[in-house]
């Protein structure tokens, strides 16, 4: 097999010196979720892959420059993160191991082993010391020769543990498969689809179609859904990795796709052609099929939210983790009419909150935030102006303790918002929208909802 890549090693997290140079960042792509109720009836048909939970052995040993991370299937060397995300990446490593033997129907004893630089020079150095040559226009590379992963710290959180996953997929797969001759769209569409994953710290699931993030490959597939040839791909011809994720995706999700395709992995596994067309379209489903399938499949198979400012987590289908020293927003990509969350309660000078308005043609924005004393602040960004008001006329009549049930509800003009049991009227004069902000702080925002 081919030595592999993964992860755009080009793609930057661009961090703001001004919360106003933030507010106007072009706007992510529309999605055609309308509601979270609606996803969950349209997805309910869909094959997903099981939850792991636990809370494996980890032994971590510092060793001057990082950390190295040992578990029952894996060594890790992980440069430039702290020791608690040195043990997270040990962490969902091990827990990976497990969706990776149900996906490939083989478990690999291991140990198996991967090198995590702290940026790219890193990255470059540890694969000379391997004796391998430059790696140039990826995050990450996997190399056949000595089974070893190696890949670079990005510049969020959730895509370096993506960007791991991506690359252990790929040494999995050379440990438990005949690959000689795979497509790039089997290969890298594998990789991707499986290394997008929802991680709460106890259960993974790995496979997912995230809550929200800033690499958004949906979007990025959709942006190119035109210009596919399907029939092509599968021949082996060039495609992007979001293109191959969103195939995979729709092969192994569809109910319609998801046993043949298990019964084609299974014969390329053992080393059947992979570009054979007339065996896929017996054992899978007719090209056209798949082509009309997949055309379909990508525009409802979007990211229902996108960050606004800095890093955001996804954990689940309904939660997300956030933090920020200033100003942070994740926002629904569809406008709303009503939205509703729960928070933990802020502590100290932090705040947490909802994105209330926006405009996807400007990029202005209006939060609406609760501190720890229980009062309700209004922060805009509207037509180059920059307004924080404390709402004094009617805060929450006491300070937030336990949690913060949020709700709002858009009418013409106006938001209004309910925290605990105080009603709060705010002024919009952004489209109604929905969406998850903080200052100052971190939270965990559960049970995300709107219609």
């Amino acid at each position: 097999m081919a030595a592999l890549g993964g992860g755009p090693a080009d793609y930057t997290l661009h961090m703001p010196l001004l919360l106003l140079a933030l507010a106007c960042s072009a706007p992510g792509p529309k999605s055609n979720d309308t509601a979270g109720g609606d996803d969950t009836a349209d997805e309910a048909a869909w094959l997903e892959e099981p939850e792991v939970c636990g809370t494996p052995a980890v032994s971590l040993v510092a060793n001057g420059a990082g950390f190295v991370a040992t578990t029952t299937h894996y060594t890790l060397h992980l440069d430039g993160f702290d020791a608690a995300e040195a043990e997270n990446l040990a962490t969902l490593a091990e827990l990976a191991t497990e969706g990776f033997a149900a996906s490939f129907g083989a478990a690999t004893a291991g140990p198996l082993e991967a090198f995590v630089a702290a940026d790219q020079a890193g990255f470059q150095a540890q694969l000379a010391a391997d004796g391998l040559g430059p790696v140039e226009g990826a995050g990450g590379y996997y190399e056949p020769s000595n089974g070893r992963a190696y890949l670079y710290r990005q510049p969020t959180a959730y895509y370096s543990r993506v960007l791991l996953l991506h690359e252990l997929v790929h040494q999995w797969q050379d440990a438990v498969e005949t690959n000689g001759g795979l497509p790039v769209w089997y290969v890298e569409g594998l990789a991707e689809a499986l290394s997008r994953h929802h991680w709460d710290g106890t259960c993974l699931q790995l496979r997912v179609r995230p809550l929200l993030s800033w690499e958004d490959a949906g979007a990025a597939a959709l942006a190119e859904l035109d210009t596919v040839d399907v029939a092509a791909v599968l021949a082996g011809g060039d495609v992007s990795r979001p293109t191959a994720q969103e195939l995979v995706r729709l092969l192994t999700s569809d109910p319609i796709f998801a046993e043949g395709f298990s019964a084609w992995r299974a014969d390329v596994g053992a080393g059947a052609s992979a570009t054979d067309l007339d065996a896929f379209a017996a054992t899978i489903a007719p090209l056209d099929e798949v082509a009309d399938a997949y055309a379909a499949w990508v525009p409802l198979d979007q990211e229902p939210m996108t960050p606004v400012w800095l890093d955001w987590i996804p954990l689940g289908a309904a939660s997300a983790y956030g933090a920020s020293d200033v100003s942070s927003a994740a926002r629904l990509k569809a406008g709303v009419d009503t939205f509703s969350m729960t928070t933990g309660a802020p502590t100290g000078g932090a705040n947490v909150g909802t994105v209330y308005g926006y405009d996807p043609a400007t990029g202005d924005i209006e939060l609406a935030f609760v501190s720890a004393d229980g009062s309700v602040s209004r922060f805009a960004v509207v037509a180059g102006s920059v307004a924080w008001d404390v709402l004094g006329s009617a805060p929450v009549s006491a300070p937030v303790s336990g949690g913060v049930v949020w709700s709002q509800s858009a009418g013409e003009g106006t938001t209004t918002v309910t925290v605990g049991d105080t009603q709060v009227e705010l002024p919009r004069t952004l489209p109604a929208a929905g969406g998850l902000a903080l200052y100052a702080g971190e939270a965990v925002f559960e049970d995300v909802d709107w219609e």
